[in-house]
């Protein structure tokens, strides 16, 4: 296992080993004498004995178990006899510097120091983990016992030892954390200790009713299935704690209905070039292809639009989707008609591009309200089902009937609760697959283990919630469910945070506009249908706008602390602090002789939310998201010629004396934004992916291939960060022919450490411009990102530089190709994570700074024409390197 210790130890030592390689390689290549390596030898060998001594006090220590010390003896032996071999070559080449003994034991001893050490170090790494194993695996038997017993003194036996053992645990599972080098594990460990910690106190808790009431069946069902969620809690330390190798690979998702309208986007441009082309043929491939993404888009978001349970919300998003429907059929015919006429009435072809824009925008507008309102519903949700202080929620109004003598908790208030739980998964579940934006898997892999937590809490809450209600003047049922309550609401708090308060399945953009919009509809509700709506509507809305301005504060405050820009952090401090004074007043109960007010107090607060929106918009990257209803085209009548007969000489034509006259008669077309003017580029040299044979026969080579696939998604030709990566990728090919040529080619031993060498000096030197371009960065999620990023691509630099040491070392060992390509494959998937995120921190960078990394922030821009060549080729390269990859390690 590599490991935070390893790193520090073994890279200097293979340093140092692989100058060793190179001297005895490039004397063999020119049949020369070996230079005295005595001095240099003895060094080495001190080094080394001072190791052996650490190790020696670690065998004999008493924390030291029987298989530690087996293996460490094993690899203490290796070490001594590989320090033997270097003195006895040492000796024998400086008495005979073309002493073919003296160069097989030097290269005997190189071997044997790498393999020594590496087991070693391996050994003393897997004690610890095995400490941490064996304390679960202890755990997990004493809450099995705690879940299967019925004898209560085995009961608080079991949960006395539990309670010292998970304390233990943490500790010892925390320290681990500083040794993963993967800030994914890191984060991943984290959490689940976190979730031990806060899920531990429920076990006593509730054992407490359960030996009190051993009958009742929601009590023990409760402790039952707090035994339960520990023992997964533990298990998941467990599983982290062994992982040997992080699979850092991730993807980027797309919902279907954003990846249609991207295809619709790109289609109409093909057909508008077609226009211009006057080519029949282009235009009628483009149209065909534009229609069915148009048609699958209606579809599938109509499926959507029966699912919203509010009937305003639905209405409108159906007269959208209609308008969309009737303009696609628009669109369609006025094409038909130009195709006809070969594109030769200018009229017509521009009325056609206006119209292709028009149904383009109303799509867009509907994947845009969609995912506002999935939004909104998923934050609303989340604030019914874990605030227990509003009645008017579903778990507010379980909570209080469960524990209200005089009244009782039933089966439709649970009912409503679980339905509440369903529908946030559901509406996240559609949100992720049908409207989300371009983001990294990894955004989906966190957000699944939070619901995975809520799902276990939620059967936890309404055990508790139903044992309570049977007997609420009960202390300990009481306190129990408050505990529970608490850990619930944490986790649901945490899963919300996720989905609509931190960037990552929505942009800060995205999360802005939609907040802004639900508050925005919520109180021209509140002003236009003032006298159509009863109190209880009334009341509804004025607490969902409450609960959008909070949300929107919520926004604000993650950005707030995100940030490193000073000056703006306390213009947002300023801002939060007004918006904050003045909430209050839409928090107070609802009373419809002081609707007046309350209608002044959110106007109010949307003013100052407005100008805090403001000033964050100025800041935040702007979205490719349509946030206003696109305006219908303007259609262009065709106007006949009429001459009129007189016999009044008609008076000379007054000339325009500006050249607006002569504008205004053209037919008026929707422009987008506009855009600077492209800088001339040089033509790219096209990138062909491996096919699948030679992906399996040469894994370095495909890892290297599908990196510059990547890179040619941006242009790199004034950019030294994707210009670096693609130096990067190509070395990675030079490696994998070197590789290839290592038993039959003895210069080969030294071209590859050589190589590798490159590849960390190149790295090494990108790494140096990204940590520049992190350090620009003014948001801290995104420059920690960056860096975490830049510490694992590091790691992986040296660890190539290891690997490769030992292979030149001993060409004919297979085992460590293994490690050879999974290096390589590691290195390319977070050189790519390192692209994105490069990106990612260039768009919020102060641009005052200076250097190489300010050009590189300016000029971090898509590759268009590679983009799309590289986009359709990059999961099929993957696929083939990891079936490459695989072959060659069962091979």
């Amino acid at each position: 296992m590599f490991t935070a210790t390893t790193k520090e130890i073994i890279s200097p030592i293979a340093d140092v080993i692989s100058q060793l390689i190179i001297r005895n390689a490039e004397a063999e290549q020119n049949n020369s004498a070996m230079e005295d390596i005595s001095e240099y030898s003895t060094l080495v060998v001190e080094q080394i004995q001072n190791f052996i001594n650490v190790v020696l006090s670690i065998i004999q220590s008493q924390e030291a178990d029987e298989i530690l010390k087996s293996e460490m003896s094993e690899g203490k032996q290796i070490v001594e006899k590989a320090a033997e071999n270097m003195l006895g070559s040492a000796k024998c080449l400086k008495e005979d510097p073309c002493s073919k003994e003296g160069r097989d034991l030097l290269v005997d001893a190189t071997k044997g120091i790498l393999e020594g050490i590496t087991t070693l170090l391996n050994s003393y790494d897997d004690s610890h983990v095995r400490k941490i194993v064996l304390l679960c695996n202890d755990l997990i038997s004493y809450y099995e016992q705690c879940k299967d017993n019925t004898d209560p003194s085995k009961i608080v036996e079991a949960i006395k030892v539990c309670s010292r053992y998970s304390v233990k645990l943490a500790s010892l599972a925390t320290q681990r954390i500083a040794e993963f080098l993967s800030d994914s594990l890191k984060k991943e460990l984290k959490e689940a200790i976190d979730l031990l910690v806060k899920t531990s106190p429920l076990l006593i808790s509730s054992c407490k009713p359960y030996l009190q009431h051993p009958d009742n069946k929601d009590s023990a069902n409760n402790f039952h299935n707090v035994c339960k969620s520990l023992i997964i809690a533990t298990e998941d330390i467990r599983r982290i704690v062994q992982i040997s190798e992080v699979d850092d690979t991730s993807f980027v998702k797309i919902g279907a209905l954003t990846e249609l309208i991207n295809g619709m986007d790109a289609d109409e441009k093909d057909m508008i070039d077609a226009i211009k082309n006057k080519d029949v043929k282009a235009f009628n491939e483009a149209q065909a292809s534009y229609d069915n993404k148009a048609k699958q888009f209606i579809e599938e978001a109509q499926e959507i639009i029966n699912k919203i349970d509010d009937d305003n919300e639905k209405k409108k998003l159906q007269d959208l989707i209609d308008s969309v429907k009737t303009s696609t059929e628009t669109a369609h015919n006025m094409g038909n008609k130009c195709a006809n006429e070969k594109f030769e009435d200018e009229v017509d072809n521009n009325n056609l591009i206006n119209q292709l824009k028009y149904n383009t925008s109303c799509a867009k507008f509907v994947n845009s309200e969609l995912n506002r309102q999935l939004m909104g519903n998923m934050a609303k949700l989340c604030d019914d089902i874990s605030n227990k202080n509003d009645e008017t929620t579903s778990f507010g109004n379980a909570y209080k009937k469960a524990i209200s003598p005089n009244e009782q908790l039933q089966k439709e208030d649970i009912d409503r609760l679980n339905k509440n739980i369903e529908k946030l998964s559901d509406d996240y579940q559609t949100m992720n697959d049908k409207v989300s934006a371009e983001h990294d898997s990894s955004v989906n892999d966190a957000i699944e283990k939070k619901k995975e937590n809520v799902d276990r809490m939620k059967d936890i809450l309404i055990d508790a919630l139903q044992a309570t209600s049977e007997n609420p003047n009960d202390p300990n049922l009481r306190k129990n469910l408050d505990n529970v309550a608490g850990v619930w609401t944490d986790q649901v708090n945490a899963l919300k945070e996720s989905l609509v308060v931190e960037p990552g399945l929505y942009t800060t953009q995205e999360l802005l506009s939609n907040t802004m919009g639900n508050l925005t509809n919520s109180i021209n509700r509140l002003a236009n249908e003032n006298d159509t709506l009863t109190p209880e509507e009334a009341e509804k809305i004025q607490k969902e706008a409450l609960a959008s301005a909070k949300q929107f504060i919520d926004i604000a405050k993650h950005e707030m602390n995100n940030t490193e820009d000073e000056a703006y952090r306390m213009e947002l401090q300023k801002c939060i602090d007004e918006v904050e004074r003045v909430m209050p007043l839409l928090s107070e109960p609802y009373n419809a002789s002081d609707n007046t007010d309350l209608l002044g107090a959110a106007k109010k607060l949307s003013g100052l939310l407005g100008a805090l929106n403001g000033l964050m918009k100025l800041k935040i990257p702007n979205s490719t998201t349509v946030t206003e209803p696109p305006k219908p085209p303007v259609i262009e009548e065709k106007k006949p010629i009429v001459v009129k007969q007189s016999n009044v000489p008609l008076p000379e034509p007054i000339k325009p004396s500006t050249s607006k006259t002569q504008e205004s008669s053209k037919p008026v077309i929707i422009e987008p934004e506009p855009e600077p003017e492209p800088e001339p580029e040089e033509p790219m040299p096209e990138i062909e992916p491996l096919s699948q044979e030679e992906s399996k026969e040469f894994p370095i080579k495909a890892a290297g291939r599908e990196l510059k696939l990547e890179a040619a998604q941006w242009d790199g030709s004034k950019n030294t960060i994707i210009t670096k990566v693609n130096i990067v990728a190509q070395k990675m090919e030079e490696l994998s022919a070197i590789h290839s040529n290592l038993t039959s080619n003895p210069i080969a031993k030294k071209e590859m450490i050589q190589k590798a060498l490159e590849i960390t000096q190149v790295t090494n030197s990108l790494l140096k411009d990204c940590r520049e371009l992190a350090e620009s960065c003014t948001d801290k999620r995104l420059k920690m990102q960056l860096l975490n990023t830049v510490d694992r691509l590091n790691t992986l630099a040296q660890q190539l530089r290891v690997v490769t040491a030992v292979k030149a070392s001993n060409p004919k060992d297979l085992d460590t190709d293994n490690q050879l390509f999974s290096c390589a494959s590691n290195l390319t998937e977070t050189m790519k994570r390192l692209l994105r995120d490069s990106e990612a921190a260039s768009v919020r960078c102060n641009f005052k700074t200076s250097g190489t990394a300010a050009l590189a922030v300016i000029k971090f821009k898509k590759n268009l024409k590679n983009n799309k060549f590289a986009a359709a080729f990059k999961k099929p390269t993957a696929t083939a390197k990891t079936a490459g990859v695989s072959t060659a390690l069962q091979q």
